[in-house]
């Protein structure tokens, strides 16, 4: 298994200081769900670059979870036991989205690793994969 500094970097994530402001049961659940949440993204990371070899297919997975991200987020959102406090509410999706920023930049990086080149040659400048031949939009 390859092993990227980027994706390592990525896995190191600490939530430490933003969850110990709530009280201690929330931040223990909050930091429990953080923990998971990163653990899987960190996989996703690796198995793409691992398991991946074509350029557009790792350009077309990023612009699928960048336009994931924002589900995945309401989702969550949605699901929070109704004891969790706004507070808390706040940093974990804030946690979040740090993650998931941390998360896409690991996927741009280790594409110019794994294939010598910018991904945004394949990527729109919103970080959407362009159109190439009617393949991606």
């Amino acid at each position: 298994m390859a092993h990227s500094s980027v994706i390592a970097r990525l896995a190191k994530t600490d939530f430490v200081n933003e969850v110990s402001k709530l009280p201690a049961e929330e931040s223990k659940f909050i930091r429990k769900l953080l923990d998971q949440f990163l653990q899987d993204q960190v996989s996703q990371v690796q198995g793409l670059f691992d398991s991946c070899n074509i350029t557009f297919q790792y350009a077309k997975t990023h612009s699928v979870l960048l336009k994931d991200c924002e589900r995945t987020r309401i989702t969550l959102a949605r699901k929070l036991p109704q004891s969790i406090s706004q507070e808390g509410r706040e940093v974990l999706l804030s946690q979040m989205d740090r993650v998931m920023e941390n998360k896409l930049e690991a996927i741009r990086e280790t594409f110019k690793e794994k294939f010598g080149e910018s991904i945004f040659n394949y990527l729109g400048a919103d970080g959407k994969t362009k159109k190439l031949f009617g393949l991606f939009g």
